[in-house]
């Protein structure tokens, strides 16, 4: 997260920004770009991720940032954050998107005492979600590519939602041209399988890897791997594994459960589920009851 005195003067809070938009509080911060709370001035509520102007280097950046619209608008599901227009400040583009009251699947996490697991009915909840929205993106060719506790966000009413798709992969079908973002592996690896250690291909393995770490992580109260890059700018790290087998982490869990968990984290893609679809059904007929 960065912090106020890091964010640029055209775009601090209670500044008004591309001249239509007051600009309330910082939501949140990442790689590429400042999330905030504005108001338009027309009264209505919304979020504007605007990118950090010292990577608008280049046309070509740019335009990339704005494509992640294009690919997260291809599938309609009530956890996709809707992006809803673009525009172009002095200081650079912009995307205008859904305000979700809620916090991030990180900040509930970090919010618990250190090792302590999110109560079971309520991780089940959200990966059982999560795992819908991944079989809804993968039906219409896409995948996130980057799923971690950051780009979850918890609505105060429970509804999950995903944000960020800059590092998306799928197909405009307005210019019908495929569209590969940001390479994940420029991202936090913690949540990506071991076979991108080496920045491979990616493809829908990376999301349902994602979310049996993300299901592991919420009910054993750890992550299970931890990858650390070779050096700072490297696009390639090290996957270890630091957890046990949730099977031992969670004895007093239906053993098919942990077990469909663990299937989905194994080293060799090809003994892992084969869709996203396969990965809900063994949770959803596992779960307690």
């Amino acid at each position: 997260m960065a912090s106020p005195q890091n964010l640029d003067e055209a775009s601090s809070p209670g500044t008004r920004f591309d001249g239509k938009w007051l600009l309330e509080r910082l939501l949140g911060s990442g790689s590429t770009a400042h999330v905030y709370a504005a108001k338009h001035i027309y009264g209505f509520d919304a979020a504007l991720k605007i990118m950090h102007p010292s990577l608008v280097t280049s046309r070509e950046r740019a335009k990339r940032f704005l494509e992640q619209g294009y690919l997260s608008n291809q599938v309609a599901h009530p956890a996709m954050v809707r992006i809803y227009d673009d525009g172009e400040s002095e200081s650079g583009p912009y995307l205008v998107m859904d305000r979700v009251d809620g916090e991030t699947l990180e900040a509930k996490l970090h919010a618990l005492p250190k090792g302590t697991p999110l109560p079971v009915a309520e991780a089940l909840r959200i990966g059982r979600d999560l795992l819908q929205f991944v079989v809804a993106i993968h039906a219409g060719n896409l995948t996130h590519r980057s799923l971690n506790p950051t780009e979850i966000l918890i609505a105060r009413n429970g509804q999950l939602r995903v944000i960020d798709f800059d590092s998306g992969q799928g197909r405009d079908a307005h210019t019908e041209k495929n569209l590969s973002l940001a390479p994940p592996a420029s991202r936090s690896p913690t949540y990506f399988p071991p076979e991108l250690a080496a920045a491979s291909a990616v493809d829908g393995q990376a999301d349902m890897w994602a979310c049996g770490a993300l299901l592991y992580r919420m009910l054993a109260g750890s992550p299970p791997f931890v990858a650390t890059r070779h050096s700072e700018r490297s696009a390639y790290f090290n996957t270890d594994r630091v957890g046990p087998p949730l099977t031992e982490v969670c004895p007093d869990l239906p053993a098919a459960l942990t077990a469909s968990i663990e299937r989905a984290l194994l080293p060799d893609p090809a003994m892992r589920f084969s869709s996203a679809a396969a990965l809900l059904a063994a949770i959803e007929r596992s779960s307690p009851r």
